[in-house]
């Protein structure tokens, strides 16, 4: 499917002009209020189409002459639709690779053990040696190995996954893991347990990758049990905040009291009882 690009409809075909995402072989878009360049292009065709289409009885001629002025030609709307899809592209790399480092800066220095690195993940889709998962409490995807550059396979058994000698066979409705231990079989839409960690190095890229725990959703929900450890040590920090606030704080003297007292002090008669 090819994605939706900014055009002048003198510079394609118009068996050219439909997409696939719209039921319609004629159309445009734009908002209001005005967020992008290419609404203020649609604006001023709309505002010029429309001055050539209606008589002015006060301005005569003059306002669908300048109307017709303000009409851009062919090549300058191409360029200009070439500008706009190119920068847009660059503000969608640019917005990935935003929200790829900060998930490597979230995972950096974090052991296989921390709980935030273990989730729970869903198969989208088969290939020939794993397949690709989506991490819903992250947002995730990326692809789970099941075979290695050693030929190796990992089975998930008894003592968990381990990589043995095996076959990956890979077939139109699933992807079968063979080893003299046993088979296991993972479909679309399975729920599996994955490992998030970061590899690559100062000199290369750094990437998050996905290793398989356990071929079925862990019935522990480790992110939760993460969040509820943090909530409780955050609530125990505040109490101690607070415990040594207020053994700081002083009690608050009323000035009214203290001098009603000095003054009854003052007016006692003093053979009186004390």
């Amino acid at each position: 499917m090819v994605q939706a690009v900014y055009f002048s409809t003198g510079s394609m075909k118009q068996e050219e002009w439909n997409h696939y995402g719209l039921a319609l072989d004629k159309y445009t878009h734009f908002t209001s209020p005005i967020r992008r360049y290419a609404d203020v292009l649609v604006h001023r065709l709309l505002l010029a189409a429309v001055s050539l289409t209606m008589s002015d009885w006060w301005g005569g001629g003059e306002v669908q002459d300048k109307a017709t002025a303000n009409l851009m030609v062919n090549t300058e709307l191409q360029e200009l639709c070439t500008h706009i899809n190119t920068r847009n592209r660059a503000a969608q790399r640019a917005q990935r690779d935003s929200q790829v480092l900060f998930q490597t800066l979230y995972f950096k220095d974090r052991p296989l053990s921390d709980p935030r690195c273990v989730v729970d993940a869903v198969i989208f889709s088969l290939r020939e040696n794993g397949f690709l998962v989506y991490i819903p409490q992250y947002a995730l995807k990326g692809p789970v190995y099941l075979e290695s550059k050693d030929k190796e396979v990992l089975y998930c058994g008894r003592l968990g996954p381990t990589w043995q000698v095996g076959i990956v066979t890979k077939k139109e409705m699933f992807v079968k893991v063979e080893t003299i231990e046993g088979t296991n079989m993972y479909r679309r839409f399975d729920h599996v347990t994955v490992g998030i960690q970061l590899k690559g190095s100062e000199a290369h890229a750094h990437v998050l990758s996905f290793t398989l725990l356990d071929n079925q959703e862990g019935s522990v929900n480790f992110l939760r049990e993460a969040r509820m450890e943090q909530k409780e040590e955050s609530s125990e920090e505040e109490e101690m905040v607070e415990e040594v606030e207020r053994r700081r704080k002083k009690p608050k003297i009323n000035a009214y009291e203290f001098f009603e007292q000095m003054r009854k002090i003052g007016v006692r008669p003093l053979d009186s009882d004390l």
